[in-house]
């Protein structure tokens, strides 16, 4: 993101006593864990949508954070490649408004828009997110005027259980769903766990979203999708290992992600790591020789 003295910026822009309020904005933090609960998933969905957008070339570079001292900071996102920048507060309450309170939404979204364009962002873009539905419908429809061209609303609904907002199709299924090898819910549920733990451990110290993709790898490299282009079995070895009963496999990432489903309802599944060309060609020739005829067969004597 673009490096500048963010408190001498909010000085020279808006004065210092909007100086001192940011400051005691920026001491402040959330009051009880429910608001720490949804900005955690919160993070998970957007940085799901991140890691695709990296995946399908829509941007090569992008920055996330939270807590990012501005007037608008519960989660920010930067591309570099376009000079955008997404900032976003949360409300996970139905008590909102736009122009109520000492201190109104409406007011730091104009003074966090003012201080990005001075900072140099070319495209600043502020969001209300909020749990409430009725709320979201209200407030979207009612965006004030003198915000309303950098300003949008998003509904993203607050979870406690990720496995029943996975059944009921929460926004973050598609967002898992679009980075993750399986579209099964306890496959997704992992991916969220992992990924909400990597950013939970990280948010202090990483901004770039390919660090993250690089964490999420390192605890669960199979169930991350690369989008990569797949290397493809010979005609023999495809045609056996498609023929073993309740076996099923994919190739990404120079990896042969596989799945066994028996008979009594009992599953299995691994992968395996061929990062060169000859390890592909060996792997083919090695099936062809066992020629398995069963998982049993094909695990002990090829994987």
């Amino acid at each position: 993101m673009p490096e500048f003295d963010i408190f001498e910026t909010v000085e020279k822009t808006l004065g210092a006593e909007q100086l001192k309020y940011l400051q005691n904005k920026l001491r402040g933090g959330k009051s009880n864990s429910n608001g720490g609960r949804y900005e955690s998933n919160f993070a998970v969905y957007k940085l799901s949508q991140c890691i695709k957008s990296i995946f399908d070339g829509v941007t090569t570079k992008l920055e996330v954070a939270s807590q990012e001292p501005n007037f608008v900071d519960d989660f920010v996102v930067w591309d570099a490649d376009n000079s955008s920048k997404e900032s976003f507060q949360l409300k996970n309450s139905a008590n909102v408004t736009w122009n109520s309170g000492a201190h109104p939404i409406a007011t730091d979204f104009d003074y966090h828009y003012q201080i990005d364009r001075a900072c140099g962002v070319e495209k600043s873009v502020t969001t209300l997110t909020m749990s409430n539905e009725t709320l979201y419908d209200e407030l979207s429809q009612t965006i004030p005027e003198e915000i309303s061209h950098h300003t949008n609303c998003i509904l993203f609904e607050d979870y406690t259980s990720v496995n029943t907002a996975l059944i009921e199709g929460h926004a973050v299924r598609k967002a898992l769903s679009d980075i993750c090898v399986y579209n099964e819910i306890d496959k997704l549920e992992h991916l969220h766990v992992v990924i909400k733990g990597v950013w939970e451990d990280n948010k202090s110290d990483i901004r770039d979203v390919d660090k993250f993709i690089e964490k999420v790898r390192a605890v669960k490299p199979e169930f991350l999708h690369s989008f990569a282009s797949t290397d493809v079995l010979d005609c023999a070895a495809s045609n056996i290992l498609n023929n073993i009963d309740g076996f099923s496999y994919i190739i990404l990432d120079k990896r042969l992600q596989y799945e066994y489903s028996s008979d009594s309802g009992g599953m299995f599944n691994g992968f395996k790591n061929m990062d060169a060309d000859s390890d592909w060609e060996e792997f083919c020739a090695k099936v062809v020789e066992v020629n398995p005829q069963s998982f049993r067969e094909l695990l002990l004597g090829v994987l």
